[in-house]
């Protein structure tokens, strides 16, 4: 392999690597291919720390720029629950946080923050909630046969010809990933 690689001029990678700003992984997603997702994440948040924002400002940032940015990768992944609590930490720590290293205590769990605002809550997303709507719109694509590589690779070489919902769950760690959720509720 290294002797080709040098024959044609090129460099020997190694799993994770990047593309279109996700990782390409040979197996399961791990939290250290996630790595970039929650450095990007904390340098984003790092930079408004020094800038005086309201309450109301740090919450608009982190539902429209913070899960912005964890939503491209679940569009593509199921996020490990790990990743998922890591982003959801740094968003809680940004929210509450007073200063530069100064962090106020919650004064709402979580949990309650994805109450929709007219119902009292904060209006953010539940993540997990959320990375199962964007599996589930792979399910759809797949069942409508949108025209992307993706949904023709797995007609052709996982589905092949079979109903979607007699298929096994086996193979890629991310069809599996889709696959699994067959029988899950929206």
């Amino acid at each position: 392999m290294v002797v080709r690689a040098n024959m044609y001029g090129y460099q020997l990678g190694e799993f994770p690597v990047p593309y279109l700003g996700v990782p390409l992984v040979a197996g399961k997603l791990t939290v250290n291919a996630c790595r970039p997702l929650i450095d990007r994440i904390t340098s984003r948040v790092q930079g408004w720390k020094a800038k005086s924002l309201s309450y109301a400002g740090r919450v608009e940032l982190v539902g429209s720029i913070l899960y912005s940015m964890s939503q491209y990768w679940m569009n593509v992944f199921m996020l490990p629950k790990t990743v998922i609590r890591e982003v959801e930490r740094i968003c809680n720590n940004f929210l509450w946080s007073v200063g530069p290293g100064l962090n106020l205590k919650a004064k709402m769990a979580w949990k309650y923050m994805s109450i929709p605002k007219k119902e009292g809550g904060l209006g953010l997303r539940d993540l997990t909630s959320w990375n199962y709507a964007c599996v589930f719109r792979q399910i759809w694509a797949v069942m409508m046969q949108h025209g992307s590589l993706w949904v023709a690779w797995i007609q052709a070489y996982k589905l092949k010809g079979r109903d979607f919902w007699a298929v096994t769950v086996s193979g890629s760690w991310n069809w599996g990933e889709v696959a699994e959720n067959q029988n899950k509720d929206p």
